[in-house]
């Protein structure tokens, strides 16, 4: 069995997991190319944007929880964007957005964590419990890394992973891509962990869509989702501006409502004591 991503997978009745320039190009399950025209500049007012992020306590076991996401159908691609930062649990697994897919009478758990040795992480399964997608960042990041932005794009029927942090390509060699379709269709999902909290980091601008990949090898693409100082850039009410659609995943906004998805999935519930505003922001 493979070392990594522990999930408290007892409570689930689950197995261990891992080791758990414009245009823009675009490609889904319904349009192999699509565009979303973007300059490449960073927008005149991108500097007014300011992002809100919201605090994750394994002290105060907050954690955001859904069954099966509505209007999401399995593919081999997505995309996805993030900004963290890490207040505690150096040297330690932390899950940020993760899924259980029931293969049999036990199951297994994927998604994007940061293992326990302090690399950035995405695992992907289809939902007979075949791993797809094992990609990690080459870099660690810790406490002392301060606000990270974390994005990253996948399609295992073309071969292809992207990752990038802070701006910067970082994936580690050797990922691990099997063409297939991923079981976006898993039967519970998280944000700061599955079964408990499992994340100690501000969370800001928490941004994936199932079933589309970005080509993030385009700088004014990369730009859709930060800003040319590496800042956040405003996503839209809905995320719908980097793609000229709505996301599957979208958590902006206020604490008292971070949890409630403004993406095409169901929304979220909070589990254990309510959200707070993070201390910080990435756009400080």
């Amino acid at each position: 069995m493979a070392v990594g991503l522990v999930l408290v997978l007892a409570q689930l009745g689950c197995r261990q997991l891992l080791d758990l320039d414009p245009p823009t190009q675009r490609t889904d399950d319904a349009s192999p190319v699509a565009d979303a025209t973007a300059d490449a500049s960073t927008p005149a007012d991108a500097t007014a944007y300011h992002a809100t992020a919201v605090q994750f306590s394994t002290a105060s076991n907050d954690y955001l929880t859904t069954n099966a996401l509505a209007h999401t159908g399995n593919s081999p691609r997505g995309t996805a964007s993030y900004w963290v930062r890490f207040t505690a649990g150096d040297a330690n697994q932390q899950l940020i957005v993760v899924a259980a897919v029931e293969v049999g009478t036990v199951g297994v758990a994927g998604g994007i964590y940061r293992t326990a040795d302090d690399h950035f992480g995405f695992l992907m399964y289809d939902c007979a419990g075949g791993k797809l997608l094992d990609m990690k960042s080459n870099s660690t990041y810790t406490t002392a890394s301060g606000w990270v932005h974390v994005l990253a794009a996948w399609d295992v029927s073309a071969g292809l992973a992207q990752l990038y942090v802070n701006g910067a390509p970082d994936l580690a060699a050797g990922p691990t891509i099997n063409n297939g379709n991923i079981c976006y269709t898993a039967w519970k999902w998280g944000v700061g962990g599955l079964s408990s909290g499992s994340l100690d980091a501000g969370l800001a601008d928490v941004y994936a869509s199932l079933g589309t990949f970005v080509d993030l090898g385009s700088a004014a693409n990369r730009q859709l989702f930060e800003d040319g100082a590496q800042k956040p850039v405003d996503l839209g009410a809905s995320c719908e501006t980097p793609e000229q659609a709505t996301p599957t995943l979208c958590f902006t906004g206020s604490a008292a409502t971070w949890n409630m998805n403004k993406g095409s999935g169901d929304g979220f519930t909070v589990e254990g004591t309510p959200l707070a505003p993070a201390a910080t922001s990435p756009s400080d």
